[in-house]
């Protein structure tokens, strides 16, 4: 379960650090990134820059799945649990 949980926080930081460059709010707001994911461009082909879980998955399978658990959580449930995944990969929460 470590190596697990190690992996997901590897692929976190990668998918993070990478966000961060083009809008920062994504990653360090769950209030932003909740919706986002749970809309039309996680996986809608008619949407423009759809096809978000392509890009989750391009970083792993450990950051794909907890992804898509917050899509199947409530808001609420969902902005908690990815504001443990930022505490635990040390990236600073804020607007």
């Amino acid at each position: 379960m470590k190596k697990k949980q190690s992996e997901l926080m590897n692929q976190f930081r990668k998918w993070a650090k990478s966000l961060m460059k083009v809008n920062p709010g994504y990653v360090k707001d769950p209030g932003r990134l909740i919706p986002y994911i749970k809309g039309p461009n996680w996986n809608d082909l008619g949407i423009e820059y759809a096809h978000y879980r392509e890009v989750v998955s391009f970083y792993g399978d450990e950051l794909l799945e907890a992804f898509e658990e917050l899509r199947s959580l409530p808001p609420g449930e969902a902005e908690a649990k990815y504001s443990e995944l930022l505490d635990m990969s040390g990236v600073v929460k804020g607007k």
